[in-house]
């Protein structure tokens, strides 16, 4: 088994450590390619956005604006995030069989929570940051029991949908 320590692209501060076989790790890495063509695709878009506000003159008018499209960066951008999709998939179908997919959802649980950042200008309470704040340090203090704790988490019922009576 390989010990990993999968960390999400967007902060250093995330990454539990956890035994986990090769083919559950390549899931994860997998899924943390998606998670980064969607934040390049996220990130240039909103550049993109912003330039003209900035720079209607100069190199960017003369070079880029006239000759160029920034939105085709913008276009490869999504489609290199669709091709990590489809390589996500593709992973977690091929190994599913031979991974606990209960640990990979876990195990991205953990860093999704470890790698939450609260921006200050939001209507986030001081009370409920405090409590993202124990629940982050809880995990990286206890990683195997916070681990356990959230695989064992109960996940809601799906209610079937009621068909309703034909008449005849």
């Amino acid at each position: 088994m390989a010990n990993s320590k999968i960390q999400e692209v967007t902060t250093g501060e995330g990454g539990i450590g956890i035994e986990l076989n090769e083919q559950s790790e390549l899931i994860l890495k997998a899924n943390n390619i998606v998670i980064a063509c969607k934040n390049v695709t996220l990130y240039m878009s909103s550049a993109i956005t912003a330039l003209p506000e900035v720079s209607s003159q100069g190199i960017f008018k003369q070079y880029i604006a006239n000759h160029g499209d920034l939105n085709l960066y913008v276009l490869k951008a999504q489609e290199m995030e669709t091709l990590a999709s489809i390589l996500h998939q593709h992973t977690v179908d091929t190994y599913e069989g031979f991974v606990d997919m209960d640990n990979i959802q876990a195990m991205q649980i953990s860093n999704l929570i470890l790698n939450t950042n609260i921006p200050a200008t939001s209507n986030v309470s001081a009370e409920q940051q405090s409590e993202l704040s124990k629940t982050q340090d809880f995990i990286r203090n206890n990683q195997q029991e916070a681990f356990d704790k959230i695989k064992s988490m109960e996940q809601p019922e799906e209610q079937p949908m009621e068909q309703p009576e034909e008449e005849e």
